[in-house]
């Protein structure tokens, strides 16, 4: 099934496959994740997904930002670490490393950052309730 996205609102299906696994489908892609706790077999696991959103929020805004900002990027890896505590269940603190090999020099990749984190939907609604940190910024001059 496709989903159809209108403006200003996502739609995502999420389907049990089986006692181990669900599958989100979006607009004709799928995505694989694990229902059995501590099982990681098949597929990211909730929180997983969470932090991958966040990193591919932040990189998408990145790409973008950089060609307005007339920065030639040729490489960027983000890594996203999620502290969990307890009680209750919940992420407090994400960090995130990134590696951006570009033809910028530090301060303005710390700009790019700083305006990429500013504007995204997936980056706003984690920042508007979780303690996010900049981690490594490594770059490849």
């Amino acid at each position: 099934m496709i989903s159809v996205r209108n403006m200003g609102e996502y739609r995502v299906k999420v389907i049990r496959a089986n006692d181990k696994k669900a599958v989100a489908d979006s607009h004709g892609f799928s995505l694989e994740f694990s229902v059995k706790t501590g099982d990681s077999s098949n597929g990211f696991n909730a929180t997983e997904a969470l932090l991958s959103a966040f990193g591919t929020c932040l990189m998408t805004n990145i790409n973008s930002l950089a060609g307005k900002m007339r920065i030639n990027l040729n490489k960027m890896e983000i890594e996203v670490i999620g502290k969990r505590i307890d009680s209750p269940p919940s992420i407090a603190e994400i960090f995130f490393n990134i590696e951006i090999d570009c033809d910028a020099k530090k301060t303005r990749i710390e700009k790019l950052i700083d305006l990429s984190l500013q504007y995204g939907t997936v980056t706003n609604t984690l920042l508007s309730g979780t303690n996010i940190k900049i981690g490594k910024i490594k770059t490849g001059r």
